[in-house]
């Protein structure tokens, strides 16, 4: 198993010294309170947040990583502009658990959500997220993309935040995402059926052409190695989809968040854009389909991994009988991988620019970072769930302008359950409990080093 010396893997329901002496606190939803009129914040001018997070990115699908192959300028100037986390971690490498952490601030097993299916669980921990406690002190907060976590959270928002699935704790009456996504797409793309070599994209309702690694068009069944059936179904789709991508995945998320900002009031504000892309299906829309030929990609050093001495051995073994050693199998969905980032990339740019044009850039904290990673080959595997590297390792940049130092690098591990204690102090908002800790210092050059070691768990 190859563990990079800054992190702590957790299997299991661990403490770690990181946690020792917290406490958590039964805490209500600030929607039990009225709301403040002003914001508690010590600054003259409020901070603004616009905090945007996409699904299943790994830590080097950036150019400033040092990706070679794949071009992400938009997110590339981000970095360059404020600060650029070379070690950043998820608490968990499975989306429902990394979401409730990312948002309160607390390790998985103390806010009890540990796998995807306690989104609903009764006895979670009723700790409040970073928006719940920034609407309650003034700030209009809102919420566009994929929500999967516990529904309660979402209570604070303005508009009508819409769940991933439809057993996902929101009322009936709640459409989820995937159904407001339909909708857009058939009110501005004319539906047609598949036609000669076509398959039918379940989300879209639109057309594709699969890859010869696509699972229908192989013809592979379903074999259970730990995964939900429909994690399993998503994660084999690859092609091309004939969709313009001004109405794919990305684009209809980022139009909501970019309407969202244009109806910005005289009031502090918290927006949310979390993009589903790179999550599987791996249906990328042209010219991404088309921009990175598979045959001039990379393969990872890894990819021949025995697993001999990994716990993962199994696990490993059903995903390479599913075409994951194969180096052609993988640079395919590399390539696909890749286009749907470099497509993000472009319309995160549009979101950016939107904030500038509004005036909105110099007095708003943006963070880009995602719930958790992707294999993507590494060891023979691809998805997530794993405590490798490519699994666990995620993007984090982090813009204020006149208070982050342009080209700032911080190589100390750290978590994305530290997002909740710094956009709380950046916004003037203390006395909150979290298991993190404010990432200010480490930005600002305060403070100096912090822990040598963060952790990543999973059951």
């Amino acid at each position: 198993m190859f563990v990079r010396h800054t992190v702590l893997y957790v299997s299991m329901v661990a403490f770690c010294k990181r946690f020792a002496g917290l406490v958590l606190a039964a805490l209500v939803l600030p929607s039990c309170f009225p709301p403040q009129q002003k914001p508690v914040n010590s600054q003259e001018v409020s901070v603004n947040v616009l905090f945007i997070m996409t699904d299943q990115q790994r830590f080097d699908a950036l150019s400033r990583a040092g990706n070679k192959e794949l071009e992400t300028p938009n997110l590339d100037q981000l970095a360059r502009d404020g600060a650029y986390f070379v070690n950043a971690y998820t608490p968990s490498p499975i989306c429902v658990p990394a979401r409730a952490a990312i948002l309160t601030g607390h390790s998985i097993e103390s806010v009890r959500v540990i796998r995807n299916s306690d989104i609903n669980r009764p006895d979670a921990a009723p700790v409040p997220s970073f928006d719940n406690i920034l609407a309650q002190a003034g700030y209009h907060t809102e919420y566009y993309g994929k929500w999967h976590a516990p529904y309660k959270l979402a209570a604070t928002y303005k508009n009508q935040v819409r769940p991933t699935g439809r057993n996902h704790g929101a009322p009936s009456t709640v459409p989820t995402e995937g159904d407001v996504f339909r909708q857009f797409v058939e009110r501005n793309v004319t539906p047609r059926p598949p036609g000669d070599g076509e398959l039918l994209d379940g989300r879209s309702s639109r057309p594709y052409v699969p890859d010869l690694t696509d699972r229908q068009r192989r013809g592979q069944e379903y074999r259970p190695d730990g995964d939900s059936v429909i994690e399993q179904q998503r994660s084999e789709v690859y092609g091309r989809l004939d969709l313009p991508s001004e109405f794919g995945r990305t684009a209809f998320t980022v139009k909501e968040a970019l309407q969202a900002l244009e109806r910005i009031e005289n009031r502090p504000f918290s927006r949310t854009c979390a993009i589903g892309p790179p999550h599987p299906p791996l249906l990328v829309s042209e010219p991404y389909h088309s921009m990175y030929p598979p045959e001039t990609l990379s393969l990872p050093l890894s990819l021949a991994d025995s697993m001999l001495n990994s716990p993962y051995q199994q696990k490993g073994s059903l995903h390479q009988a599913r075409g994951y050693r194969n180096p052609d199998f993988v640079r395919r969905m590399k390539a696909n991988y890749y286009g749907l980032v470099r497509e993000l990339d472009v319309w995160v740019g549009r979101l950016l620019d939107e904030l500038k044009e509004l005036g909105l850039e110099k007095n708003t904290l943006v963070i880009f970072t995602s719930d958790h990673g992707e294999m993507l080959g590494d060891h023979g595997m691809t998805s997530k769930g794993v405590l490798y590297e490519g699994a666990v390792h995620v993007p984090l940049l982090i813009r204020l302008p006149g208070r982050i130092p342009a080209g700032t690098v911080v190589e100390t591990p750290v978590s994305t359950i530290d997002l909740f204690a710094t956009i709380l102090d950046y916004t003037g908002q203390p006395g909150h409990a979290s298991q993190g800790r404010s990432l200010r210092g480490l930005i600002e050059g305060t403070e100096k080093d912090g822990p040598d070691y963060c952790v990543s768990e999973r059951p």
